[in-house]
């Protein structure tokens, strides 16, 4: 006994195409543009972050390059320090010597 004669009367369903309706289409169409866009963006951020990650390793390595010349001419200037007291040293020994020479002399 088929439903149909039970009473029943069968259910048609729309037949489905295998086409999608232009609206349909026009919504998968934004989608698939809007994860190519993301997949492009995505893809940009992974280089940009990289190349931030290169910059911040020039940039500690130029700290460290500046650090170790700012150290090279504080040594540099102590020790011309150390030679300019030495030389201010030896004019004063001179000085007193001449000085006592003049008196000597006179």
């Amino acid at each position: 006994v088929s439903p149909s004669r039970r009473g029943f009367s069968p259910v048609r369903m729309p037949r489905q195409s295998s086409r999608p309706t232009l609206p349909q289409a026009r919504s998968m169409g934004v989608h698939m543009a809007t994860m190519q866009q993301a997949a492009s963006v995505k893809s940009q951020l992974a280089e940009l972050c990289e190349i931030q990650a290169q910059i911040q390793e020039q940039i500690a390595i130029g700290a460290a390059a500046v650090s170790e010349e700012v150290s090279l001419s504080e040594e540099k200037l102590k020790g011309v320090e150390l030679v300019r007291n030495a030389l201010r040293l030896k004019l004063q020994e001179h000085k007193q010597y001449d000085e006592s020479r003049s008196e000597v002399l006179q």
